[in-house]
């Protein structure tokens, strides 16, 4: 009975962390209604939800799969529908939490339009109504974010050795997975922190499905539940932040305190966990046990070392497959 008095006390004496923007690629919905920033104003996750769009026929489009998986409610945020060799759509706050939708029966899934190369070069060369738009907001930010939301199924000997070049400000400050299970529901979840060297603003980065053998059924589980006083969250995606939350957050809850601004980033089920942790993180809560579990504590900014390697946290009985994720599919 003493952890929670002392995390209460912890509460009193610093103020709880909060998300400041989420920016998100192909995710899916997350939540019915759609949840919503219980910090602004407006109600509106400051950031943008991405997904891309191929235009077939005056009334035929496909479009990234996983962003229309389910037909639960996108975020309250900005969204931009990324088109190539033409006009992007973008609705700015509220959004369309509807968006896409194949209500109609005119939009098609295609999982081809789900991957980096789908998203970044649209994102560079982006025109909303025949203006050019990678410069200005929120589609720079994006463009910049969009390569650690992708970068996070890579090791992190990758990744250290791309941001220099690709990304030269910013450094990797955690890295941490959660493996669990074993053969065929074998699980990694990573999760990692990279900051700016010069604002001291961090990315907060959820990988996306990575094994098809197990994370396919977190998906289908798409009724609604309860999570930290929201209901109506997709079932599968909110016990995979609880999860994430419970096993990880011990280790990132101090390096989180050192970030000016956090900005959660994530591609694909990444980009709907990010909807889930900033609507807790944001909600103010503090007695809630899900914000309990998944809080942190802002301190003064501080720029942090970059690691040489990354963080493994097994559960009981998960198999130890290699020494730095992401590991083989298959054992040898």
């Amino acid at each position: 009975h003493g952890a929670p008095r002392v995390m209460g006390a912890s509460l009193r004496a610093a103020a709880p962390g909060t998300v400041d923007a989420v920016y998100t690629f192909g995710a899916p919905a997350s939540a019915t209604p759609g949840l919503e920033d219980l910090a602004t104003p407006d109600r509106c996750f400051p950031g943008l939800r991405a997904y891309t769009e191929d235009v077939l026929g005056p009334k035929t489009k496909q479009v990234d799969a996983a962003a229309i998986a389910n037909s639960h409610e996108h975020a309250r945020m900005a969204v931009a529908s990324l088109r190539a060799g033409g006009d992007s759509l973008y609705v700015p706050c509220p959004g369309e939490a509807d968006w896409p939708s194949n209500k109609a029966g005119d939009e098609f899934m295609e999982w081809r339009l789900h991957w980096e190369g789908d998203y970044l070069p649209r994102l560079r060369a982006i025109t909303v109504e025949g203006a050019p738009r990678n410069a200005s907001e929120p589609f720079k930010s994006s463009l910049q974010f969009g390569l650690f939301a992708y970068k996070a199924y890579d090791s992190t000997a990758h990744i250290l050795s791309e941001l220099p070049q690709r990304r030269p400000s910013w450094r990797l400050v955690a890295r941490e997975t959660l493996i669990q299970g074993t053969g065929l529901t074998y699980d990694e979840d990573p999760v990692m922190l990279l900051q700016d060297s010069g604002s001291l603003d961090c990315a907060f980065v959820f990988a996306g499905t990575n094994n098809l053998d197990n994370e396919v059924t977190t998906s289908l589980e798409t009724f609604g539940a309860g999570y930290c006083g929201f209901s109506g969250v997709h079932d599968g995606y909110r016990n995979e932040m609880w999860s994430i939350a419970k096993e990880l957050m011990p280790k990132l809850r101090p390096k989180l305190a050192k970030c000016n601004k956090v900005n959660c980033v994530g591609h694909s089920m990444g980009g709907s966990l990010c909807e889930i942790f900033a609507a807790c993180a944001n909600s103010g809560r503090t007695e809630d046990p899900d914000f309990r579990q998944q809080m942190w504590t802002k301190a003064h900014p501080e720029l942090m070392p970059e690691i040489a390697n990354g963080g493994i946290v097994y559960t009981q009985g998960a198999e130890r497959r290699c020494d730095e994720p992401p590991c083989p599919k298959t054992t040898r």
